[in-house]
């Protein structure tokens, strides 16, 4: 217990120190954190702390304080300073920690489902929705959701869930996304068909039946998606 307990503060300082570095080139080294190794706790520590402003001296704490994660994290005002952020940063910085993000996510099992989707949907705001960090990063984040996705299929209903709010806000780079996304992995649940479905009813040329039509050509119906009565009409 002490060598894990250890070993996810000497994590923490590393992040912190190669964080808070404004040289260029030296975020790449976040993504390189062996985060399987770091506990549940730790990691959502280090997750909050890459989202702080590293020029602000008041977040000498670090998260020490912080019970509530989801929460936090949640918290308008850290989404716009993390927001500010990334667009302040070059291109290659918010790749490496978008990539840090990435590989979090991916570091984790099944139980840490919640983590793993935040870290996803930030991925998702950063290079989709934020209209400021879209236009330059919609193609690395894409890549990475992808990489994500394909480990935790889980996140697709994720990712479908906030674009249907959302379609308008991202307008054609949806099909820049759905296109590359591993549907064939997915195992929707009936609330996705529902929004599928709903889609679908909406004009040919709209966005929406386009990614519907998209979503579905590429499933894997082998898994028994649809009752027999509606896949046989």
């Amino acid at each position: 217990f002490r060598r894990v307990l250890f070993r996810s503060h000497f994590f923490l300082r590393a992040a912190r120190c190669i964080f808070s570095s404004q040289k260029l080139g030296t975020w790449q080294y976040l993504a390189d954190i062996p985060f399987a190794t770091i506990s549940g706790r730790m990691l959502w520590r280090i997750f909050y702390v890459l989202h702080l402003d590293y020029r602000e001296e008041h977040h000498s704490s670090f998260g020490s304080e912080v019970t509530d994660w989801e929460a936090a994290l949640a918290c308008p005002d850290l989404a716009l300073q993390f927001e500010e952020k990334c667009t302040e940063a070059a291109e290659t910085e918010v790749y490496f920690l978008l990539s840090a993000f990435a590989n979090m996510a991916i570091s984790r099992g099944e139980e840490d489902f919640v983590f793993i989707e935040r870290a996803a949907l930030d991925i998702f705001s950063v290079g989709f929705l934020c209209p400021a960090t879209r236009e330059a990063n919609s193609k690395n984040c894409r890549d990475l959701l992808v990489a994500v996705c394909s480990r935790h299929p889980g996140v697709l209903s994720s990712l479908l869930k906030v674009l249907a709010d959302r379609v308008g806000q991202v307008g054609k780079l949806c099909g820049f996304l759905f296109q590359e996304l591993p549907w064939s992995l997915w195992r929707p649940q009936p609330a996705d068909m529902a929004t599928l479905y709903s889609w679908l009813a909406l004009p040919a040329h709209s966005v929406t039946s386009h990614l519907a039509r998209a979503v579905i050509s590429a499933m894997d119906w082998g898994h028994g998606v649809l009752d027999t009565v509606i896949h046989m009409a």
